[in-house]
Parts: structure tokens; C-alpha cells; sequence
């Protein structure tokens, strides 16, 4: 668990994140986000941070955009960079195979590979996975 996302929140940690990388990547989400269980936002971290660590080794991407959406049950973690694909698909290795993993594990989705404008990275999130869902 980062610091800053323990301290800060998931916005802000992805911010921060986003920073590192340079003016290239930006980042649209709201100010704030409703409740979330730890775990998902713990994975939604790792899916941004691993869906820019991606970009900037394999891509040469010149813009990365990250766009974070909730509609009151589900998130929405949505990365998409500008860089050149090495192919029709990405072969899934262990970055890519963790994600899927964690991302079924919380009753979720993830969707990577290369899209017609350079690569995308889609997580789709419970706000509160199946096992800890309050009624």
C-alpha cells in the first residue's frame, strides 16, 4: 500500500503517480470518490501504476491519458496512451496475467491491448467486492 494512497486517497495517489511520468500524462476524475473497500482501491492503484509502467517501457508513448469514473456501484480505472503496439495483441505477461487475476478475483473486469489510436488498459470494479458487500 503506498503511502499516499493510505494518506491521501486513490485521486490523489494516482495524481501523484501520474506526476512521476511527466506533463505527458493526465488525469481526469472527480474530486471525490464515494466508499470504497481498501482492496479495490489497492488494485486500482497497482492497475494505473502498471498500465504507465507499460506505457513508458513498451509504448514510446508521447500522451497518456487516465480517466476514472464511478456510477455509485462500479469503478472505472481507464488508461490509454498514444505509443506504437508491437502487434495485433499484447502477450500476457505477469504485470498483464496479475491484473486480469486480481481485477476476477474482486468480481471485476480488466480489458489491455492495442487499440486503434496506440494502447488502452480498462478496469472494471465493484465499489464493494462480492465477499465484503454491506447490506
Amino acid at each position: 500500500h503506498p503511502r499516499e494512497l493510505s494518506d491521501h486517497g486513490l485521486i490523489a495517489a494516482i495524481e501523484t503517480a501520474a506526476a512521476q511520468y511527466g506533463p505527458h500524462v493526465t488525469v481526469r476524475a472527480p474530486h471525490e470518490l464515494p466508499r470504497i473497500d481498501d482492496s479495490v482501491t489497492a488494485a486500482a492503484y497497482f492497475f494505473t501504476a502498471e498500465a504507465l509502467t507499460n506505457a513508458a517501457r513498451h509504448s514510446l508513448a508521447r500522451q497518456v491519458r487516465i480517466k476514472v469514473t464511478e456510477d455509485g456501484n462500479t469503478l472505472r480505472i481507464n488508461v490509454t496512451d498514444n505509443g506504437a503496439s508491437p502487434g495485433p495483441s499484447w502477450e500476457a505477461g505477469t504485470g498483464l496475467a496479475s491484473m486480469r487475476e486480481r481485477a476476477e478475483l474482486l468480481g471485476g473486469t480488466l480489458h489491455a491491448g492495442p487499440s486503434p489510436t496506440g494502447g488502452r488498459v480498462e478496469a472494471t470494479l465493484p465499489l464493494q467486492p462480492p465477499a465484503t458487500r454491506r447490506p
